[in-house]
C-alpha cells in the first residue's frame, strides 16, 4: 500500500474539487443518466469515501480470506461497475432531504480522511 501513498493524493484532491464544483447544480437531474439529482450523487459519493476509510481502518489484513467471485473479477477486468448492477449498503444512501451544508461538511471530512490515508 505504501506505493500509492502520496502518488494519488493530487488526483484525488482534483476529483474532490471536481465533485465540489457540482454543488451549484445540486438540483439538476439528467434522466438519461439517473433518476436522482446531483445532490444525491454527491452525498452518496462522499459517504462512500468516508465509509471506505473507516472500514479500512477497522479491517485486519491477517484475517482476510480470498474467495473468487465472478462479478468482482469482471468489475476489475473492465475497470467499472456495470450500470444498475451494484447495490449499495443502506449506510451510504443519502437522506430524503439533502442539505447543501451537509454536502460541504462531508466534503471536508472526505478531504481529511484522504489526507490521513494518503500521508
Amino acid at each position: 500500500m505504501d506505493d500509492i501513498k502520496g502518488s494519488d493524493q493530487p488526483v484525488l484532491n482534483l476529483e474532490l474539487n471536481n465533485a465540489e464544483s457540482y454543488i451549484t447544480d445540486r438540483d439538476r437531474i439528467a434522466v438519461n443518466v439517473s433518476p436522482v439529482d446531483v445532490a444525491w450523487h454527491l452525498d452518496h459519493l462522499l459517504k462512500v469515501i468516508i465509509g471506505i476509510h473507516f472500514s479500512l481502518n477497522k479491517s485486519d489484513p491477517a484475517k482476510f480470506k480470498y474467495s473468487w467471485k465472478l462479478y468482482r473479477s469482471l468489475t476489475f477486468a473492465f475497470g467499472r461497475f456495470p450500470r444498475g448492477f451494484a447495490r449499495s449498503p443502506k449506510s451510504v444512501f443519502p437522506p430524503d432531504n439533502i442539505k447543501t451544508s451537509d454536502i460541504y461538511a462531508q466534503l471536508k471530512d472526505a478531504r481529511l480522511v484522504l489526507m490521513i490515508f494518503l500521508s
